[in-house]
């Protein structure tokens, strides 16, 4: 009895050790990481950008870096030994930022999976989505409002931080409402969470006549155009002659995407995403 209680004292003593050690490393692994050197802000990026192994789709021309930034992943999301990245890119037209994509993506892998967004669970989004939730795959988009402040608070990303720092200094007017498309897959190491948000009266002013007259309505039809890019890119698998409109550009019918659904649908359906992951897993294994 007296030999069962020490080995549970000894178990606890262990435990509390682990645990601590665990964290330790957590904050070593962010201290010591630079991960984030051969990304230079004011880099100019057409098509996508590669971020640790995943390539981010960016619609509509050139987009320049404009912050970077690390966080422990365990402070989030519970887990030793991962780091977050986070990245920001501004869309420009002469000193105007009408555009900005915010990526976060693992830079150190983990087990146990990432999970899906709390985003895409909502239900007073205009639009939230979950494509896929399994232990080993998972994958949801959403769309929304966002109101950005001017000056950051404390508890804004670094990266962010960084990009507001840099649009002052070049004199960029940086809006502070936008219409936000969240993407979020994940495998059980690792996880792509892109949000792009657009300036919403662009999403009225710049839009085609055939397209829907509600900045929502655009935004919908342009997360299905966009469900294929961004599962690819999870994969390393678009190419240089890979391109993706804007929303106000984007016209189902005449894109020639292979896996866009019935605009009439909103979502992207079982047998299309099936046979999308069918054809990308043929790609990776005979070419």
């Amino acid at each position: 009895m007296i030999y069962n209680k020490s080995l549970t004292a000894i178990n606890c003593v262990l435990a509390l050790l682990l645990v601590a050690t665990s964290h330790q490393i957590a904050a070593d692994s962010v201290s010591k990481f630079n991960g984030l050197k051969p990304y230079q802000l004011e880099t100019n990026y057409i098509n996508f950008i590669e971020v640790f192994g995943r390539q981010v789709p960016l619609p509509g021309g050139t987009w320049i870096l404009a912050g970077v930034g690390i966080d422990p992943a365990s402070k989030k999301d519970k887990r030793p030994y991962g780091v977050l990245a986070t990245f920001v890119l501004f869309n420009l037209e002469g000193k105007n930022v009408t555009a900005f994509t915010l990526i976060h993506v693992n830079a150190i892998a983990t087990d146990g999976g990432w999970g899906i967004s709390k985003d895409c669970q909502r239900n007073n989004y205009p639009f939230a989505k979950i494509y896929e939730n399994g232990e080993q795959h998972a994958f949801c988009a959403f769309i929304h409002t966002l109101t950005t402040s001017v000056i950051p608070n404390d508890d804004a990303l670094p990266a962010w931080k960084n990009a507001v720092q840099l649009a002052m200094q070049k004199g960029w007017y940086l809006p502070v409402r936008w219409r936000e498309v969240g993407f979020r897959i994940s495998n059980w190491h690792d996880v792509l969470d892109v949000r792009y948000a657009f300036k919403g009266q662009d999403l009225i002013s710049k839009q085609q006549p055939t397209l829907e007259s509600t900045p929502e309505a655009t935004l919908i039809h342009w997360v299905e155009g966009m469900l294929p890019g961004i599962y690819l890119g999870f994969k390393r698998s678009l190419t240089h002659q890979s391109s993706f409109n804007m929303p106000y550009d984007y016209n189902p019918s005449h894109t020639k995407r292979s896996f866009i659904t019935d605009s009439r649908q909103n979502t992207l359906s079982n047998s299309s995403y099936s046979l999308l992951k069918i054809v990308v897993s043929f790609k990776l294994i005979w070419f």
